[in-house]
């Protein structure tokens, strides 16, 4: 597309000698025709298979050719900021602003619209102004698109109170769960056998402290000390033990993945098991990059919701909270590409939570009615924001770019 060696292959290939050219004159031969009404103006010849080329490589090879040279004066501004700024000038006033004055100017002065000199002003100014109503003027709709995950509150989260080996699970999913109720219990060797030598510790310093009592007064009271410093890390211990057997912490329904494959399963402290719905609702945790936080906090004007298992389905939901400041830990690993999602990860975190740039975080309020198998899924959001022309778009999409690749 840029007339280098690749050019000249797809040239070959196509079987078609100076095609940029030729596909550069039957633009213009199209506007001269069907544009300015000049019906005595004639085709460039070519087969009709090189017309639909001409019609597919003009406009492609325009694009491209902008999209490499602005690409390559962000890189080179990122280095040297002033080069960089008038490579990307230099680029608009040789790719478009010339272009656009010469064609002009031969419309204007040639012979060939001279007796078609109105429809030919009308056209110029309509095409004007075609272009600043819609650049700058006529409001489009503006959407911000994101992805979440379903959520719930604290309080209705089952969380391993400490590592070990579940040795029973006394609920299945969809049941009926009563506050305190024991849903699973957990086992782990190592605070067992950590809990007898500690037994052992508090005996021993028992027996030293009755020992001393009647003969040493003034020992005792060390190790009276010692004796209530053993039962501390004792209590500490069977504290430990108790965590491992996990009760809800609200009523309601519970929900547990494969509760059949989950006896003999580790788990580690503070992991996410199970859930309590019915009392409390549902959240969704989403995340949005830094270009994207400004429009999403100060212009919402409403949020939907569709599930993958339902995509048909929109959810209204509600802007409720927004977290202070940015980070890089995601709310789930269904957010990372690992998981399915659009956000990139750090590589070198293994725990696929860790994206690979800075991002916020939003809580959205879901509706009673979202079924209780969409908890943990991923969902995609879509922000509602006021209409704006595409000019204002494009304006402020350099101004961001300027802001994070320049800091200007």
């Amino acid at each position: 597309l840029l007339r280098y060696d690749g050019y000249y292959v797809l040239a070959d290939w196509a079987e078609i000698p100076n095609l940029g050219s030729r596909a550069n004159k039957h633009w213009q031969y199209l506007a001269e025709r069907y544009l300015f009404g000049v019906k005595q103006a004639e085709p460039p010849p070519a087969t009709p298979g090189e017309r639909r080329w001409f019609l597919a490589y003009a406009p492609l090879a325009f694009a491209y050719r902008m999209f490499v040279l602005f690409g390559i004066a962000i890189f080179v501004a990122q280095q040297y900021f002033f080069v960089g700024v008038v490579l990307a000038l230099w680029g608009m006033i040789a790719s478009l602003g010339v272009p656009i004055y010469k064609g002009i100017a031969a419309v204007l002065n040639g012979p060939q619209y001279a007796a078609r000199s109105l429809r030919v002003r009308t056209v110029l100014l309509a095409t004007i102004g075609i272009v600043v109503l819609l650049l700058f003027i006529v409001p489009l709709p503006r959407h911000t698109h994101a992805e979440g995950v379903v959520w719930l509150p604290e309080q209705a989260l089952l969380r391993a109170g400490g590592s070990g080996f579940i040795t029973e699970v006394s609920a299945r999913s969809f049941d009926p769960i009563a506050p305190g109720q024991l849903v699973l219990q957990s086992h782990d060797p190592a605070l067992n056998s950590g809990i007898a030598a500690q037994r052992a510790k508090l005996e021993e310093a028992k027996a030293r402290y009755d020992a001393a009592w009647g003969v040493q007064p003034a020992q005792a009271g060390q190790l009276e000390e010692d004796m209530r410093r053993e039962q501390a890390a004792l209590d500490r211990l069977l504290d430990e033990a108790a965590q491992l057997s996990l009760r809800a912490s609200a009523g309601g329904t519970l929900l547990i993945e494969k509760p059949q494959d989950m006896p003999g399963r580790f788990v580690k402290k503070g992991e996410v098991l199970g859930y309590v719905v019915g009392e409390y609702t549902p959240l969704v945790r989403v995340v949005v990059s830094q270009s994207q936080v400004d429009l999403v906090r100060a212009a919402t004007r409403g949020v939907e919701i569709r599930m993958p298992q339902d995509i048909a389905t929109v959810h209204a939901a509600q802007l409720v909270r927004e977290v202070p400041k940015a980070g890089k830990e995601l709310p789930s690993p269904a957010l990372g590409q690992a998981g399915g999602g659009v956000i990139a990860m750090d590589p070198r975190n293994d725990k696929g939570t860790t994206a690979l740039e800075s991002v916020f975080e939003f809580e959205l309020q879901l509706p009673r009615d979202v079924p209780a198998d969409f908890i943990g899924s991923r969902v995609h959001v879509r922000f509602a924001h006021p209409s704006e022309p595409v000019g204002v778009r494009i304006w402020q999409s350099i101004r961001r770019l300027f802001l994070s690749q320049f800091h200007v």
